[in-house]
């Protein structure tokens, strides 16, 4: 397990499921605004576009997952999301601030806000990682990178 390198990414049937709620969410509101008066009308327009526009910008990131190496939690693409040497420790506990279904990574030095939509947040001195998550998927998650977190901790003693 030291140099493998795990993928995890959201499967493609949760983001269809959850842009199209989202988008026929959009278009009751857009179909609902023309049928109010001047200022509710307006009002609701741009709830509607937005959520719409929100929509889209879900869709647009539907092959987003990251990767656990054995030093760092990375997105697919490359850019760091926390390397090992910046954990504390890892909360699974149920009645932490978490994402739905996810787990909480605590870290050791404050960060800016970051996120990727259904699948992390990252603010101050937490990772939340979770979402469109199955409750399976997390829990193996958690216990897998746990793991990875004993192994570099164990190497850096040796070190």
């Amino acid at each position: 397990m030291d140099n493998q390198t795990i993928t995890f990414e959201i499967p493609r049937y949760r983001y269809l499921a959850f842009t199209s709620s989202v988008g026929f969410l959009g278009v009751i509101i857009l179909f609902n605004s023309l049928t109010l008066d001047y200022a509710a009308n307006i009002f609701f327009f741009c709830i509607g576009l937005a959520i719409i526009f929100f929509c889209f910008r879900i869709y647009q990131r539907r092959d987003k997952g990251f990767l656990i190496t054995p030093k760092a939690i990375l997105e697919k693409t490359g850019d760091v999301i926390c390397s090992f040497d910046e954990i504390d420790k890892i909360d699974t506990s149920p009645f932490s601030f978490k994402a739905t279904n996810g787990f909480v990574v605590q870290l050791k030095n404050r960060t800016d806000f970051d996120f990727s939509v259904g699948l992390w947040w990252k603010y101050n001195k937490r990772l939340s990682i979770g979402g469109m998550v199955s409750k399976n998927e997390s829990k193996y998650l958690s216990i897998v990178l746990q793991e990875k977190l004993n192994d570099f901790l164990l190497k850096q003693a040796k070190e």
